[in-house]
């Protein structure tokens, strides 16, 4: 029986659709009737209009399995224990043993569930891993959210060619038709690492009772070498992906429908009005009547353009035109960052490949090795495009990114605004937003150039800027109409209120009520 029986696709493996095959077949109306000639994603496949088939990408068909191996044993229900001990011998090609798992209670938000794992091998060596899972009463809102797309995000090509930066990802399942979701990832308290948003000092609620020198005093880095991280990472995230026709096909990625036409548009109306009842029901509530009058206009311009679907779809049709559209984070703030200091064998050997040596050391263990490489091979990229060379002394203090249930197409301003609202307290942005736009624009340049592109991203600074205000202001007005009825927010809502007050009031000139445009959903 199809329906129990799990599938490991192998590379490039296709199935031709035909009404003999029950399994597939009841999909194929749905499947035939679609217009477009595109990759089209449906469920956990492929699927190409074009060929007639349901096809697993090359990328793709190593981390997938249906149904998802949820790895029970691992969160204490030994029901299927052996089961899941084979699916995680496929994955680290050695019989496990036995295991240990820790809670991190509150680690995955609403709908996620995260432990800490020790693997033992029958050899004797063990592997340390983060296992992310979405919770059984999580499901359904995970299913709405979409929050699934992280699992195909860390699973497609974007994540294994384009994106540096990342967390190592042994195993990655998901399924948008549940919401659920498999992640198994590096345990990064293997390695000397800092939440990035620690370094914004004890202004932002997220570090209210931190004993922040303690917390950062392992590092070098200061708050201006975190903020030129960000920007360069920012850049290479953003300049790998930019104007690539690909991102808008892939129906997991958010966003994608909207620069489909009217596909997204039933999505994008429900999602406008929900925001507008809140809005409706909050806008005389205590909390909102303590707020500016000017945020206060702001949120009533942008949520009544959330009724004009035309006026979204000629924005994006200028983006697309322009070319001028990319992957986001769209949860782009610095607790969703960590830095990282790297092993001192991987810089010495990131700087022997930039002189041509292209390997590291055997120090005899799989997992060690394959860890090595993993950090190797980010020194690699950052040699290959020139952010470092083999006679610069180079950071040992990396930029990782976390949390890519939010993944999607946009604008790349949009991820910049979003970072410096969130924890920078107004002094210091005003102080540090010029040199990381600066600095973003010049290393997303470069990566253009690097891939061929010559036109510019953006005409000059100021247009960035611009972006940068109007699109980060859009972003936060809609953070601060949906966490509003949340309990668990309400003692950081005047925090956020001050921080898009003083951002808003800084780029007065640009961020408007005629010039906003509806809540960035």
């Amino acid at each position: 029986s199809f329906e129990h029986l799990p599938i490991l696709f192998t590379i490039d493996a296709t199935i031709t659709l035909s009404s003999s095959c029950w399994w597939l077949g009841s999909v194929w109306a749905k499947l035939n009737a679609m217009e477009s000639e595109s990759l089209c994603t449906f469920g956990k496949f492929w699927f190409s209009r074009k060929t007639g088939r349901l096809q697993v990408d090359r990328k793709m068909s190593e981390f997938y399995q249906s149904p998802i191996v949820e790895l029970n044993s691992l969160y204490g229900d030994d029901t299927d224990k052996e089961g899941d001990y084979a699916f995680l011998a496929s994955i680290f090609g050695k019989t496990v043993t036995s295991h240990v798992s820790t809670s991190l209670d509150g680690a995955g938000g609403l709908s996620g569930d995260m432990i800490k794992v020790c693997l033992s091998f029958e050899d004797g060596n063990s592997q340390r891993l983060v296992a992310k899972r979405t919770k059984k009463q999580g499901m359904a809102s995970s299913k709405q959210l979409g929050l699934a797309r992280e699992g195909f995000f860390y699973a497609s090509p974007l994540q294994q060619e384009r994106v540096r930066g990342l967390m190592r990802v042994f195993s990655s399942q998901a399924d948008m038709t549940t919401g659920g979701k498999c992640i198994l990832l590096e345990d990064l308290s293997e390695t000397e690492c800092v939440q990035a948003g620690y370094f914004f000092g004890p202004g932002s609620p997220h570090n209210y009772g931190k004993d922040l020198a303690a917390l950062t005093s392992g590092l070098d880095s200061t708050l201006d070498d975190v903020l030129d991280k960000v920007a360069t990472l920012a850049a290479e995230l953003h300049g790998q992906n930019w104007g690539d026709e690909n991102l808008l096909d892939l129906t997991w990625m958010r966003g994608s429908a909207l620069y489909r036409g009217d596909e997204g548009k039933a999505a994008w109306d429900g999602g406008q009005a929900y925001m507008r009842a809140i809005w409706e029901k909050q806008r005389s509530g205590v909390e909102v009547s303590s707020w500016d009058a000017s945020v206060v206009e702001l949120i009533d311009a942008s949520v009544a353009k959330g009724r004009n679907w035309d006026l979204l779809q000629a924005s994006l049709a200028d983006a697309k035109e322009k070319k001028k559209y990319t992957l986001v984070h769209s949860d782009f703030h610095p607790a969703n960052m960590m830095v990282r200091k790297v092993p001192k064998v991987a810089l010495e050997d990131g700087m022997d490949y930039a002189e041509g040596e292209k390997s590291s050391e055997d120090e005899g263990d799989a997992a060690e090795d394959a860890l090595d490489d993993a950090l190797v091979a980010r020194m690699q990229r950052r040699c290959e495009t020139a952010d470092v060379d083999g006679n610069a002394s180079t950071s040992d203090e990396e930029l990782l990114l976390l949390d890519f249930e939010m993944v999607g197409v946009g604008s790349g301003a949009i991820d910049l605004g979003q970072f410096m609202i969130s924890h920078a307290n107004p002094d210091d942005r005003a102080r540090l937003e010029g040199p990381f736009l600066e600095k973003y624009l010049q290393r997303l340049t470069a990566v253009l150039a690097a891939r061929g592109i010559t036109v510019p991203p953006y005409a000059s600074l100021e247009e960035l800027k611009a972006d940068y205000a109007l699109l980060g202001a859009e972003k936060w007005l809609f953070l601060l109409v949906v966490m509003l009825p949340m309990e668990s927010c309400k003692p950081l809502m005047p925090y956020f209120h001050k921080q898009v007050l003083a951002f808003v009031q800084t780029h007065k000139e640009i961020v408007t009520p005629d010039s906003v445009g509806p809540l960035r959903l």
